[in-house]
């Protein structure tokens, strides 16, 4: 089994447990939910924004007409409703044409569509999404799971909740809103007293964020082994010191012109 702290190809989408979560709770009706969020099906009154609003956006090259014909009423996806939901928050922190275009391409790209309609279901189903733009100016869409690990690692200029647009959305489309559970929520009354002895230290090691990506593995006679890996510098003497401390561990050394240039450390553990 393999915990999926990875990101995605796209790493606009930062999915690392809640897509598991998703699948896991109905596999077959995905592709439904898929359908029903990209019908174009709502009108220009159903969203936030005006016909001048939209015409704007099409101006910008943020978002794309698909009518066939101008004298055809404008419909819109409950995806896309999000998408202007969002925008005009975005908007709110400053946020320029040029970053609301990067995300609308992240929402409705070919290759990026499969990825922001699993975000958009997580949220109707009840899964916490946190967007955030990070100092560097990269836009983030996160489950639980990521924000929590990433929390404290980069300067975050900007967080908002994704699940608190959609409801936006859904109280003016249906009357109700979803409700959602959040980190602390799914982790909450989750203690070690009903846990195995082996069991609280898996959790003590998945919980260590300074593994980049955990792998466990379950052999027949119960035993679990346990690699974490993490991405570090490291000069010989430091080398030399994590080898002298570790009873079981692998290193990957990358030099660069006679000069090591990354250090990848893999704990071992058996339980």
């Amino acid at each position: 089994m393999k915990i999926a702290k990875k990101s995605n190809s796209n790493d606009t989408f930062r999915l690392w447990g809640t897509i598991d979560v998703l699948f896991a709770k109905d596999p077959e009706k995905i592709e439904v939910y898929r359908k029903e969020i990209n019908e174009k099906r709502f009108r220009v009154a159903d969203t936030p924004l005006s016909y001048r609003q939209i015409n704007y956006l099409d101006n910008a090259d943020i978002l794309k007409d698909s009518r066939k014909s101008e004298k055809e009423w404008r419909k819109f996806s409950l995806k896309e409703i999000v998408f202007f939901v969002l925008g005009q928050k975005l908007r709110k922190y400053g946020l320029s044409d040029d970053y609301l275009k990067k995300i609308g391409d992240g929402f409705f790209k070919k290759e990026n569509s499969q990825q922001s309609d699993f975000v958009v279901i997580m949220t109707l189903s009840g899964l916490h999404i946190i967007i955030t733009q990070e100092e560097n100016g990269e836009v983030y869409f996160n489950d639980a799971i990521a924000d929590d690990f990433y929390n404290g690692k980069q300067s975050v200029l900007i967080k908002i909740n994704l699940n608190e647009v959609v409801n936006d959305v859904l109280e003016k489309i249906r009357g109700k809103r979803e409700e959602y559970k959040t980190y602390d929520d799914m982790v909450k009354g989750l203690t070690t007293d009903d846990l195995s002895g082996k069991e609280t230290e898996i959790l003590e090691i998945i919980r260590n964020k300074d593994y980049k990506t955990i792998t466990i593995r379950k052999k027949d006679n119960e035993e679990f082994v346990i690699k974490g890996e993490k991405a570090k510098t490291a000069d010989e003497k430091e080398l030399m010191k994590i080898l002298r401390e570790k009873d079981f561990i692998d290193i990957n050394i990358t030099k660069r012109n006679g000069v090591i240039a990354n250090v990848k450390v893999k704990d071992n553990f058996k339980l």
